[in-house]
């Protein structure tokens, strides 16, 4: 039926015109963006709770050519006994940390002391093993690498992260500080950004705001570390960009800030973050 306005009594006009005025504003409101949580909001923390609660296997040795480079396999195989090997991210037993140890003890050269760093428990089979072929083996978890101080973890001479903390993060710029802040002075820091143009694969991009890639850039811009390697790799539909970085100096590390523009939880997350270098 159709409601004329004359019908309408003046009190009532005023009160239903002040109800539909509210009703308005409620609904702008509840979909106003300022407002309501951003959908990657929501993928960030399930990741967060499903690093606590998954648990992760670790990469095969065979790929840690692949993802962190030739450089990287050098360094590992003759680094020092006396120095210090550190997975960043190993899950509940290191396929790198083994792959080091008996590939020294084969060639008879001690191995270095090695650190498998997790959240997930170590399997105790495994830990028994490396520990008896290794003495110098310990392996820490329970708690997120930022949250170790210096003191905690012996310096670090090289450091892998391979799908470890800086793929999983929605905070990678403090990722990498915290990294980077367990390095002793000239000890190096080994990890990836890995991208695919097809959904079912990771993605992490950085980009500026137009847009454009800028992932090498901002390593470059890291302040306390140095950029000692640099390739791009393809394996299948995979864009695998190596980083080394090395510690420069004992100073503090910062690193510029990285803003997630997409998330999008899984094992590992894809990640869309800007870098706004002014």
């Amino acid at each position: 039926m159709r409601i004329r306005a004359r019908n309408l009594s003046r009190t009532t006009a005023p009160r239903q015109a002040k109800i539909v005025l509210t009703l308005l504003l409620l609904s702008a409101l509840s979909w106003s963006p300022a407002l309501a949580a951003p959908t990657h909001d929501r993928a960030i923390e399930r990741q967060r709770a499903d690093l606590r609660k998954t648990n992760y296997g670790s990469r095969p040795f065979q790929t840690t050519q692949i993802f962190l480079g030739r450089q990287f396999m050098e360094r590992m195989l003759n680094m020092p006994s006396q120095q210090h090997l550190m997975d960043a991210g190993s899950g509940g037993h290191s396929e790198l940390l083994t792959g080091h140890i008996v590939l020294r003890l084969r060639a008879g050269v001690s191995p270095a002391k090695t650190t498998a760093l997790g959240i997930e428990k170590p399997d105790p089979r495994g830990l028994a093993l490396l520990q008896k072929l290794n003495p110098q083996h310990q392996h820490l978890w329970g708690k997120f690498i930022e949250a170790y101080e210096r003191g905690e973890i012996a310096p670090v001479h090289l450091m892998a992260d391979q799908y470890g903390p800086f793929s999983y993060t929605d905070k990678p710029h403090k990722i990498i500080a915290a990294e980077g802040h367990l390095l002793a002075p000239g000890g190096a820091l080994f990890t990836h950004v890995t991208s695919s143009p097809t959904k079912t694969k990771a993605m992490t991009q950085i980009v500026d705001r137009s847009g454009r890639d800028v992932t090498m850039a901002w390593f470059n811009a890291i302040e306390g570390l140095r950029v000692i390697h640099d390739q791009a790799v393809q394996q299948g539909d995979l864009k695998i960009q190596q980083v080394g970085l090395e510690r420069v100096g004992d100073g503090p590390i910062v690193a510029p800030k990285l803003t997630v523009e997409q998330f999008s939880d899984g094992h590992p997350p894809a990640r869309r973050l800007l870098w706004d270098a002014n």
